[in-house]
């Protein structure tokens, strides 16, 4: 293995490697592309899930993986711990990219999947570092990897550093909103605010506040409507890709140019 993959991915270690800073401080071939949710709930995973689905429905060879506390993914994927008892957690015991098949499952809709912890009590021992760890062993057999990411505050901002590109998820909530400015000025303060994109999400919800003032608050990229059937398919544990909106999905693995500011967003498709 390459002596540079962070620190040979020395989990055995007797001092922890150091963080990497960057995403090319981390050898290999794929691209990395993280989405965090501002405050709990604002649909993260579910777009995450939806855009490796696009990219899998695209031939492209796409890896999933949820650092996130809940592990929602599981829910959505119907990879429950009785159905595939791997998780994220098992990545502390792999030394080498080849062993990553031993901490997640091939999907049969043709993702790799590094499911999320299986129950809540488990969720502090997704550190910074096992976070960095499972990105870094999945950009070496992935050509894009798609990230869930945990709290910007816990663990989250590790992987942010590494990430090609982070999409930043936010309901029009006044939590939201405030939250956000916080996540915005650490993202700032560690150097990743030039690969920071926002989505406006579930702007339809009822009691939410007007779409056009919170998108503007958040300087939102795109603006997603809150769509009954995405939800509905989280519910039955196959999320189904809405074929109008699929390029939207595509979209987001790329990092676009940031638009002029008009105080709108720009409205682009549906998640919830």
């Amino acid at each position: 293995m390459d002596v540079s993959m962070w620190a040979s991915l020395s989990a055995a270690a007797e001092e922890p490697p150091s963080i990497p800073l960057a995403p090319q401080d981390l050898v290999g071939k794929g691209k990395i592309i993280g989405f965090f949710s501002v405050a709990s709930g604002a649909g993260a995973t579910t777009l995450a899930c939806l855009t490796a689905l696009a990219a899998a429905e695209e031939g492209m060879d796409v890896a999933l993986a949820d650092l996130a506390p809940r592990g929602r993914a599981r829910t959505y994927l119907g990879l429950t711990s009785d159905v595939c008892p791997a998780s994220v957690l098992d990545v502390a015991a792999i030394s080498a990219p080849e062993e990553i098949g031993k901490a997640g499952v091939l999907h049969p809709r043709k993702i790799f999947v590094v499911p999320g912890v299986a129950r809540a009590l488990d969720a502090p021992q997704v550190t910074a570092a096992l976070a960095v760890k499972v990105l870094a062993l999945l950009k070496n057999s992935f050509n894009t990897v798609v990230a869930v990411l945990g709290p910007v505050h816990a663990n989250g901002w590790a992987a942010a550093l590494v990430c090609d590109a982070l999409w930043a998820v936010a309901r029009p909530a006044r939590l939201d909103l405030d939250f956000f400015t916080d996540d915005s000025d650490l993202l700032g303060r560690l150097g990743c605010s030039g690969r920071v994109r926002v989505v406006l999400n579930q702007s339809t919800l009822p009691g939410g506040l007007k779409e056009e003032e919170a998108a503007r608050a958040i300087g939102a990229t795109v603006v997603l409507p809150y769509i009954p059937s995405i939800q509905a398919g989280g519910n039955k544990r196959y999320l189904e890709l809405p074929r109008k909106f699929r390029r939207t999905f595509l979209n987001f693995l790329n990092v676009p140019e940031r638009p002029p500011d008009d105080g709108a967003g720009r409205r682009e498709g549906a998640a919830s």
